[in-house]
């Protein structure tokens, strides 16, 4: 799980303190080892207890509090983040109309010109660079945020599903595993801890052949002739 306070706080504006405090109590996952589960934190400490359900169960409570309260800054940093899509495009557009200039005045036997375009386009082309930069972590961070938002949205029913090929068919073969390690039973159980090891494709192709095939369950349930009961009209 990434820190999704890169969501709700504004690095640029002053906030930066927030997201450097907040990391400290940040769970990006655990891992079960020899009867110890081992927390990380975003700041990079990991943190050892004794194995105990409930102490897992209050990680994956406190992960998933983590989710929810992103879910404001998510929506509000969503048109802030398409606006810096859309301004990296436009430096991109100037940066190469100026490079395509540059090349034409050297071509033209024209230096001085060909220097004055050369550093503006330089400038610009680090202007992209940076903005392009943020823009793309910004974009690994809310993807990584959309699919613990849509996993949480569907955990009860992903929970439900019974496994099988059919459910399993197009994932991946490290999914499949993961699936088959952590099942109860012939359940499938998924928890906002070990999604991060799914790619939200495979999430999103398992809830679609559950609901293909629940549907199907009720089609056919719905076409079993009835059975009359003997001495009856």
């Amino acid at each position: 799980m990434r820190n999704y306070n890169i969501i709700v706080h504004d690095e640029k504006n002053n906030e930066q303190e927030l997201i450097e405090e907040s990391r400290k109590d940040y769970i990006t996952g655990y891992s079960v080892e020899d009867n110890i589960l081992k927390v990380k934190y975003d700041d990079g400490r990991e943190m050892e207890y004794p194995y105990s359900e409930q102490i897992e169960n209050d990680n994956l409570q406190k992960m998933e509090q983590q989710v929810r309260s992103a879910e404001k800054g998510y929506i509000e940093a969503k048109h802030k983040r398409h606006i810096k899509g859309v301004m990296a495009l436009t430096f991109g557009f100037f940066t190469a109309t100026f490079i395509t200039l540059a090349i034409a005045m050297t071509l033209a036997n024209a230096p001085i010109g060909t220097i004055l375009f050369a550093i503006i386009a330089g400038s610009f082309g680090v202007g992209v660079y940076v903005d392009t930069k943020d823009y793309f972590r910004a974009k690994s961070v809310f993807n990584d945020y959309k699919k613990s938002k849509y996993f949480l949205d569907n955990k009860d029913e992903l929970n439900k599903v019974e496994i099988s090929n059919k459910v399993l068919k197009n994932t991946s073969r490290k999914t499949k595993r993961i699936v088959k390690d952590n099942s109860k039973g012939n359940k499938l159980y998924l928890n906002i801890n070990l999604i991060s090891k799914i790619p939200m494709q495979d999430l999103k192709l398992i809830r679609s052949h559950y609901k293909k095939q629940e549907r199907k369950n009720e089609i056919n349930f719905k076409d079993e002739p009835k059975i009359k009961k003997i001495g009856t009209r």
